[in-house]
């Protein structure tokens, strides 16, 4: 049997952390932000399926000290079927230099979450999957550490141009003023 953390971090999506034995009755929970509520709820696996799930428990973790403050009036729009344009305010409270901005975003529900760095105020996201909804938030980093993340975004990047013409099309006349594509 197995048994499987999940934890919410993304409105919109859960991680799974997988234990692998039945015995084990512990799970250390890596890189939780400070100063954010998490949803946790535990389901066990078998041969036979998964069970029902446990009751959701809310853990807060303690706020640090000294961090900056949310970026502010996060927005996000896709540039193309491969891109997306982020641009942000720098945080009321910075409790220092902001040396660098973090953008974290994932795919889905359920993609993996991935950063990239910048020292602006704006970035865009490259080499995205085209039609694919991406969920994007974007943190400061001063001398104390990565500070509180802003709002999620939703952003759909755009679908992708035909990668060929169309073939095999015929045009008949359907009467002596109407012509037909077919």
């Amino acid at each position: 049997m197995e048994n499987v953390l999940k934890v919410g971090k993304f409105r919109y999506r859960e991680r799974k952390i997988n234990t692998n034995s039945r015995d084990e009755q512990e799970v250390n929970l890596q890189s939780l932000l400070p100063g954010k509520t998490y949803h946790i709820r535990v389901v066990a696996n078998s041969n036979h399926g998964q069970g029902e799930t446990s009751e959701i428990l809310e853990i807060s973790t303690q706020p640090e000290e000294n961090i900056a403050g949310p970026p502010e009036n996060l927005q996000a729009a896709a540039l193309s079927h491969q891109e997306i344009y982020l641009k942000w305010d720098p945080p009321k409270v910075t409790n220092g230099v902001i040396s660098r901005y973090r953008v974290f975003y994932s795919e889905g529900e359920s993609g993996d979450e991935k950063s990239e760095d910048t020292p602006l105020t704006e970035y865009t996201l490259k080499l995205l999957r085209a039609y694919c909804e991406y969920t994007i938030s974007v943190v400061c980093i001063n001398q104390n550490g990565v500070g509180i993340p802003s709002e999620e975004k939703l952003v759909k990047t755009f679908s992708n141009t035909p990668s060929e013409a169309p073939t095999n099309i015929t045009l008949e006349a359907s009467s002596s003023t109407v012509n037909q594509l077919i």
